[in-house]
C-alpha cells in the first residue's frame, strides 16, 4: 500500500512540474505586454496539485512516525553499557 501512494504522490509532483512549465513558457512568451486569461488557468491548477501532493506526503509520513515511535532508541548512553561477565 505504501508503493502505491509513493507512485501517486510522484505522479502529483510530475503533473505540477508540468503545469509550472506550461504556465512559465506562457509567461515567456507574453514578453510583447500581453498576457492571456488561459494563464492562469495551468497557474491555479498546479497550487492544487502541490496541494494534493502534501496531502499524499502527510499520508506516507504516518506510518514512519508510528515506526519511530515504537522504535524509540534506548535511554542511556552507549558507551557505558558493559555486558554481564
Amino acid at each position: 500500500m505504501l508503493m502505491h501512494k509513493i507512485l501517486a504522490a510522484l505522479l502529483w509532483v510530475l503533473a505540477a512540474f508540468v503545469l509550472f512549465a506550461l504556465c512559465g513558457m506562457w509567461i515567456i512568451d507574453a514578453q510583447s505586454g500581453t498576457v492571456s486569461a488561459w494563464v492562469i488557468l495551468p497557474f491555479f491548477w498546479s497550487a492544487a496539485v502541490l496541494s494534493v501532493f502534501g496531502h499524499y506526503l502527510a499520508l506516507c509520513r504516518e506510518p514512519f512516525m508510528r515506526f519511530f515511535a515504537r522504535h524509540k532508541p534506548l535511554a542511556g548512553s552507549r558507551a557505558s553499557v558493559e555486558l554481564p561477565s
